[in-house]
């Protein structure tokens, strides 16, 4: 790099060159975490006559240097000069490519947006530009569980030694080095409820990318959900890609009707060469997977399918009379326990505990993609407060099935970056865009729409409850604009529930949820390093004491092989008086179970009219 650091890579070479390249560049260390994948997928593009680089991030892996955070100006720039440092190489072409999933996805469209001449063309898969709206923090404008879920999975990645075998003897002072540059991330991040400036990186990146663009997801993954947007604001040559998946690449995934590995290289070959064709370089196309087939569609200009909600319960094509029905505040969500890549349960019993308006059964399929919006009149008798909406498919049988949801803080009901009190006793209207979607409702299946207070564990509950009442509203479908299916093909139906690790239970007027994955261990064949992981998650509450809530993580890491052992714990907790957010992070680190490293972060957060709800 310009200031001396030396980031580390793997590198797969053709049996031709000059050659194109593609890279990817994430903190999951190539060296052991990602090995087996970077293997599978740098030989699949070698033996197609593309060269593919894995580039560890600045202290992550086997690269030099320290990370404090995501996404910073330092690594942003950091892999502009690696795009330079790939092209400029005797075996490449000049032409480089860019693909990842989720950080990787993140980081490519930042680095695109910077237009390095040498970037012809990228795949980001699963990935958003907005870290505030879309990406594991803030749901809603609401503290997610999953920002410390992430938090205490970053303090691992941030804390992971560097390879012996690799940089040599100075692994032990890289390695104290990265340890004492750890941050209290999770406290950092509380600090900053609304999408200020701190979040604002990288948010109009799509605006400025130039390069031909690939969007891939999978909607069984949250980060299906900037895709609409993404496309909205790119000005160069796209595709999309959405099917039946979660977190993960499509290629890990047998779904009928695709061959991803031979999607991709044809997307490098067409643009990865001096003299593209560039006919097409404004040109948008989107394939979509709903439910049984594949779809050539569109998100431009849909249908749009009405229905209100009336005061008899009923979601039809008629308004009728308004009424003030109470919206109920207690506790629920316990059938989507998780935000990231685990299909919720059945819903009828969290439907059972909301205001529900349910539609007469279909007379014929309907097929749905786009974001379902919901405008609605509402009155509330506090300043504050939180909604959850939820769109579910009800199939003859009375089961219940997610299609999409909405969470908002409703001071950010106009901005998540300027918060508005709620007015008190007056009716306002609020206008919500649901989670993308793509589904086919079959005929004689039913649509319902449920409100409710927020979801538990999922985000943190408000000090006071709001108390809400619901006067009219209507949802409004994009109906699917498409050019046809093709291959009507069935894909494996996504597990039901969201792991089998994960339960509910009582104790006494405590709710408590919990996660656990026991130890588990295996051997990187061609290092010899053997990994180990284990995790335990807790959220507690009394329904009736929102102050009581707890949530915990803690997580351990281990790399060894013989003369090398690493070890790393992290613990995180969150609890919460009416002013203040506690929050403590702890990191241990043992070299052959010798503590190397022990430090706590104990940060106490105040609790602004934001973070009250």
């Amino acid at each position: 790099m310009p200031d001396g650091v030396r980031l580390s890579l793997r590198l797969w070479l053709p049996d031709t060159t000059p050659a194109p390249v593609v890279w990817e560049y994430i903190p999951y260390r190539k060296r052991d975490l990602y090995r087996a994948y970077d293997n599978q997928w740098g030989a699949v593009l070698a033996q197609a006559g593309i060269a593919y680089a894995r580039v560890d991030v600045r202290g992550t892996g086997d690269s030099e240097g320290v990370i404090t955070d995501e996404y910073t100006e330092l690594e942003i720039a950091d892999g502009e000069h690696c795009i330079r440092w790939l092209a400029g190489q005797s075996w490449c072409n000049g032409c480089v490519g860019m693909r990842g999933i989720s950080w990787g996805a993140i980081n490519t469209l930042q680095i695109a947006a910077r237009r390095p001449a040498a970037l012809k063309a990228i795949v980001p898969i699963a990935g958003t530009e907005n870290r505030y709206t879309d990406d594991a923090h803030y749901h809603g404008g609401l503290l997610g569980r999953a920002n410390l879920q992430w938090g205490a999975l970053f303090k691992a990645v941030l804390a992971g030694p560097p390879d012996p075998d690799v940089v040599g003897e100075a692994w032990r002072d890289m390695w104290q080095q990265r340890l004492e540059a750890t941050q209290p991330v999770i406290g950092n991040w509380m600090r900053h409820p609304v999408e200020d400036e701190y979040w604002s990186r990288g948010t109009d990146a799509a605006r400025h990318i130039a390069c031909p663009t690939y969007l891939v997801a999978g909607w069984q993954d949250t980060y299906s959900n900037p895709i609409a947007r993404l496309l909205q604001n790119l000005r160069c040559h796209t595709k999309v890609l959405i099917g039946p998946w979660g977190h993960t690449y499509p290629h890990r995934v047998s779904v009928p009707g695709l061959n991803w590995a031979e999607e991709e290289l044809a997307w490098w070959n067409k643009w990865l060469h001096t003299n593209p064709d560039s006919d097409q370089k404004n040109h948008h196309a989107v394939r979509a997977y709903l439910s049984d087939a594949w779809f050539d569609a569109t998100f431009d200009n849909p249908e749009r399918l009405y229905l209100h909600l009336n005061a008899d319960g009923n979601l039809g094509g008629e308004a009728k009379t308004a009424a003030d029905l109470s919206i109920p505040s207690q506790l629920i969500g316990s059938r989507t326990p998780e935000w990231l890549d685990h299909p919720p349960a059945d819903q009828t019993a969290d439907d059972l505990q909301s205001l529900s308006f349910t539609s007469r059964p279909l007379d014929h399929d309907l097929l749905i993609l786009g974001h379902p919006n919901l405008s609605m009149s509402l009155v509330s008798q506090i300043s504050s407060g939180a909604l959850w909406v939820r769109l579910n498919d009800v199939a003859p049988d009375g089961s219940s099935r997610l299609v999409s949801q909405g969470l908002v803080n409703l001071i950010h009901r106009q901005s998540f970056k300027s918060p508005q009190s709620v007015p008190v006793n007056e009716p306002f209207m609020l206008n919500l865009d649901l989670r993308l979607t793509g589904c086919r409702i079959n005929a004689g299946h039913r649509l319902r729409v449920a409100l409710s207070g927020p979801p538990w564990p999922m985000v943190w509950p408000p000090v006071s409850p709001a108390i809400l009442a619901f006067q009219r509203g209507t949802i409004t479908l994009p109906i699917l604009a498409a050019t046809g299916a093709t291959d009507q093909v069935k894909a494996p139906s996504p597990a039901e529930d969201n792991a089998t690790a994960s339960r509910f239970s009582n104790d006494g007027d405590t709710i408590i949820y919990s996660h656990d994955e026991p130890r588990n261990s295996y051997t990187v064949m061609d290092t010899g390093t053997q990994l180990s992981s284990s995790s335990t998650q807790s959220a507690t509450i009394n329904p009736n004491d929102p102050l009581s809530c707890r949530w915990e993580h803690h997580l351990a890491r281990s790399w060894q092989r013989p003369n090398w052992h690493c070890e790393v714990e992290v613990s995180c907790t969150i609890t919460c008086t009416d002013t203040h957010f506690n929050v403590v992070e702890s990191l241990i680190a043992r070299f052959d179970t010798q503590v190397v490293f022990d430090r706590t972060h104990d940060c106490s957060i105040p609790r602004s009219r934001i973070n009250k709800v």
